[in-house]
């Protein structure tokens, strides 16, 4: 991923981690998720089931705007 990708992953694994918004699945990807971004930064890879499951979660979180990790 670009550094500008992963600096708005990192802005919504953050966000995810303090709304209170997730369900349990969803907070525990976000956890787990988090943990693998932070250990391999850009070289996190992401894959398609993954990357919509971030979607769902930012969704959740930001509902009308889900054009963060486009």
């Amino acid at each position: 991923m670009t550094k500008d990708e992963y600096k708005k992953l990192s802005k919504l694994l953050r966000d995810a981690k303090e709304s209170g918004k997730l369900n349990p699945w969803q907070e525990s990807f976000v956890r787990s998720f988090a943990k693998r971004v932070e250990e391999y930064k850009e070289q996190t890879y992401v894959s398609y089931k993954q990357f919509a499951a971030l979607r769902d979660i930012q969704i959740t979180l930001y509902e009308s705007d889900s054009s963060e990790i486009t």
